[in-house]
């Protein structure tokens, strides 16, 4: 029945809406004018038939129509890629089968790849693209599986050509196993997968060294993690072949005076690194600053730490505590009658020896104008203690005037003879029978003078140090004096700690000052660091395009503008690396980190930082 009939048929024309309708969409699509018109005709006839013209209902966002069912986007691109690969995995397991299984039992396997092939030809009805990849990517799982097993009997291949050789095998194998059809049709599929398996590594190599050289670098400067790797790989350059040394140093960094914090350049003790940190601080205003303001603050806790051993203070606090108890003793001691005629023989034998001493009467005479000096008539000094006391006084002045630091042969055997004197002179004076009140009063004053001695010998050595602007150490200054008071053996063990502190500290920023100069002119050094630096910093694809053409020379400058807030992060951070041990320690061990694309400029380079290593002296400040 064509349409034309149906318009004029009592059981149509009767019929309720629903009716017509069922019985419309019955008869229509057996009508072949009705079938070949398009759309808008075809809603014509509807109208002029009593059928409800059909409006279509309007698709969901993010959703497509397959058979006549929604499906969600992602659905309908995974969902077939998912069910081709597998289907594609099913009909190979079918047609292995088919090669192992006798004659008699063909159909089991066969119903196997035909299921396969079934699956296949739906998800390519619903998605072909998603389809195609889907059954591309079913092979990976066989083909690692097969490698496994292969490598397993002969061994990882040792270079490229063995790997595609034995990539080749797996493939063909399986390409032959996994087809069904007659031996024709497997050696075909078989000689297809032994190609792609071969040319795999190959391509994956291909690939591999394009990201590399070419994608990784063109990337890296934008992240976090690439400037890191940036940083780590420079740092191993700017080690000048000593990265061993540098990280073993690194991590036994410590802090060798309170508030001075040392530069990973101070603590890897590596000349190359000192030179790198001297060129990271002429490289921008900021990373001069950073640097400059680091070793400020470290040389005010230098000469903060030295002034606080021996502060005005401290020094008060221990001579008015010797004044105090020592005049004490010194005046009742003094302050005794004695009648030497009442001594023994043997002590006024004693007493007319030590008056013919030379050094002696000399001291005596010393001591008579001393007192005078100072408002105090002793008469002879032999005839009282407080005259002795005064001779002894004078032979403590000419022995200090033999206190140097290298005496000559004369100068010792001088203030030998003035100390045998002085010790027969205090013999007498402390005797028992003479005045035990004097000898008190004399160890005590000694006692009471060592920790004033030592705090006067350190407050010299930091006035003889430090600048009048109270800006630093003068280096020289203070290794001089430091040794000179070593000798003199007056400092406590924790004294002579805290001291050496400051001078090891000090010899660390010295290090960082010369370490790693050549003889040529500083000028350049510098310059050519930096450029080893900006080598290390911006990505060399675009820097060293060969050939200088036009074309190189336009990505160059793209390449700048790209780049500038990627270079001035990698100088800020490398400035602030050279600031942190820690984070130098933690770049220089990060694991993985490939060379950088350009590596013979940057190790041509690398070469000026392997300078020979200066002696180290220790300059002023």
């Amino acid at each position: 029945m064509n349409l034309k009939d149906l318009l004029t048929n009592p059981d149509y024309v009767n019929a309720n809406q629903e009716t017509k309708k069922a019985i419309f969409e019955k008869f229509a699509p057996q009508d072949e004018n009705f079938v070949s018109a398009n759309p808008a005709t075809q809603n014509a006839i509807r109208e002029k038939w009593g059928v409800e013209v059909s409006v279509p209902k309007p698709q969901a966002k993010g959703t497509v129509t397959i058979g006549g069912v929604e499906v969600k986007k992602p659905t309908a691109v995974v969902g077939p890629a998912i069910a081709a690969g597998v289907g594609e995995l099913v009909k190979g397991l079918g047609a292995a089968g088919e090669l192992v299984t006798p004659e008699k039992y063909q159909q089991y396997p066969k119903k196997v790849t035909e299921m396969g092939q079934s699956m296949v030809d739906l998800a390519n009805e619903i998605n072909p693209v998603s389809a195609t990849v889907g059954q591309i990517g079913s092979y990976i799982i066989p083909q690692a599986g097969g490698t496994k097993a292969i490598q397993a009997l002969t061994g990882v291949p040792s270079n490229l050509i063995s790997k595609m050789a034995q990539q080749a095998t797996v493939g063909g194998v399986l390409g032959s196993a996994m087809t069904p059809g007659d031996l024709e049709d497997r050696a075909k599929a078989g000689g297809i997968n032994a190609a792609f398996g071969g040319f795999a590594p190959a391509v994956g190599s291909v690939l591999n060294q394009a990201w590399q050289k070419v994608g990784k670098p063109l990337v890296e400067p934008f992240t976090r993690e690439g400037k890191e790797a940036i940083l780590a790989r420079a740092l191993r350059k700017f080690t000048g072949g000593e990265e061993n040394t540098a990280i073993s140093n690194l991590q036994n960094a410590r802090e060798l005076v309170p508030g001075s914090k040392p530069t990973t350049a101070q603590v890897a003790n590596v000349p190359s690194l000192a030179a790198t940190e001297r060129a990271v601080s002429a490289s921008s205003p900021e990373a001069t600053n950073l640097l400059a303001n680091r070793q400020a603050a470290n040389a005010q806790a230098r000469i903060d730490a030295l002034q606080n051993i021996a502060t005005p203070t401290r020094v008060e606090k221990y001579t008015n505590l010797r004044e105090t108890v020592a005049d004490d003793l010194y005046q009742k001691a003094l302050s005794k009658q004695m009648d030497f005629s009442t001594l023994t023989p043997l002590l006024q034998d004693e007493i007319a020896s030590l008056v013919k001493s030379p050094s002696i009467k000399k001291a005596m005479v010393e001591a008579r104008k001393n007192a005078l000096d100072k408002g105090i008539d002793i008469g002879k000094p032999e005839g009282s203690l407080q005259g002795l006391h005064q001779t002894k006084l004078a032979l403590d002045d000419e022995i200090a005037k033999l206190n140097v630091l290298d005496p000559t042969s004369a100068q010792k055997a001088r203030k030998d003879a003035l100390l045998s004197a002085k010790d027969r002179l205090l013999g007498f004076m402390e005797n028992p029978q003479v005045s035990p009140e004097y000898k008190l009063a004399r160890e005590t004053f000694a006692r009471l003078s060592k920790p004033v001695d030592q705090l006067d010998e350190i407050a010299k050595l930091a006035g003889k140090s430090i600048d009048p602007n109270q800006t630093k150490i003068y280096a020289n200054n203070f290794v001089k004096e430091l040794e000179k008071i070593k000798k003199e053996g007056v400092l406590s063990k924790q004294q002579l700690a805290r001291l050496e502190a400051i001078a090891e500290d000090i010899k660390t920023k010295t290090f960082v000052e010369t370490s790693g100069k050549g003889v040529g002119s500083d000028t350049v050094q510098k310059l050519a660091y930096s450029n080893m630096v900006n080598q290390a910093n911006i990505p060399n694809l675009l820097r060293n395009w060969p050939g200088g053409q036009i074309a190189g020379k336009v990505a160059q400058k793209i390449g700048d503008v790209a780049y500038k807030n990627s270079n001035k992060e990698l100088e800020s951070m490398l400035a602030q690396t050279m600031l942190s041990p820690e984070d130098a320690l933690r770049l220089l061990q990060m694991p993985n980190v490939s060379k950088p694309l350009n590596t013979t400029a940057t190790e041509n380079l690398a070469k000026m930082l392997m300078l020979q290593k200066t002696t180290q002296g220790v300059p002023n400040e």
